[in-house]
């Protein structure tokens, strides 16, 4: 499952440039899910001793030769938008995201050639009507630090202070960048859910507890609740997250 970090990894020269292979989400979540479930009883069986049936190997290799059908082979990011293949959550995010940010670039660099903290926020809303400013606030700041934009106003506000080098300068807490998002599962599924964690999703995020599970992307919270949903049969209402867009999967 290739990720893409949100806001750091799909920077233009730096995304994506050779070809790449990519399944459909639908086939991800359900058909390869149930094969990767199939081979860790397989796995688990013959570890233990148990007798292996020649006709259950059979039927996962023919299983994952369908799965291989749909594999489907893409040159470029952006061939991918707008297709079952794509990562929603992430890659259209980032997309929009890099877009809007070049927008706002172009309005600082028209008028002063930089510009104060207390107008960001003002600015951003003016080059982007799809991302709330809260959402990406860090970020935001982050990147106008690393791109030298950003100063303080002296005198009648209209010349250049102090450069701003740091989140701290301007009341962003450094956490907000790695901001992580826990998705908590009710004590009587976290049994499935554990096993599920740690199946396919154990590289993208960790436990700290035994009912909680963090994650660096949100894409990768998603797959995981959408799984917990759609292949377990978990409901709703036994998961629990802050973020918006998580506690409201179906």
């Amino acid at each position: 499952m290739k990720k893409i970090k949100l806001f750091e990894e799909f920077n233009g020269e730096e995304s994506i440039q050779e070809s790449f292979y990519r399944l459909p989400k639908d086939i991800i979540r359900n058909e390869l899910y149930v094969v990767n479930q199939s081979i860790q009883s397989l796995y688990s069986g013959a570890a233990a001793g148990d007798d292996v049936s020649p006709k259950e190997i059979d039927r996962i290799i023919k299983n994952l030769q369908r799965i291989s059908s749909s594999v489907k082979k893409f040159d470029k990011a952006g061939d991918v938008e707008g297709t079952a293949y794509e990562s929603v959550v992430n890659e259209a995010a980032v997309k929009q995201f890099e877009t809007d940010y070049k927008e706002m670039v172009k309005n600082i660099k028209s008028g002063f050639g930089w510009i104060d903290p207390d107008y960001v926020e003002e600015t951003w809303e003016n080059s982007s009507d799809t991302i709330n400013f809260e959402i990406i606030k860090a970020e935001l700041y982050k990147r106008l630090i690393k791109d030298g934009l950003l100063w303080f106003a002296s005198g009648n506000g209209e010349q250049k202070g102090k450069q701003v080098k740091s989140l701290k300068e301007v009341g962003v807490k450094e956490s907000l960048v790695n901001e992580a998002f826990d998705v908590t599962v009710s004590a009587r599924h976290a049994k499935d859910a554990i096993a599920l964690f740690n199946d396919m999703f154990i590289k993208y995020g960790k436990r700290p507890s035994t009912d909680v599970f963090s994650f660096k992307e949100k894409d990768a919270a998603v797959d995981f609740v959408q799984m917990l949903v759609k292949n377990l049969q978990i409901p709703m209402g036994e998961i629990k997250a802050d973020d918006a867009v998580i506690k409201n999967l179906k």
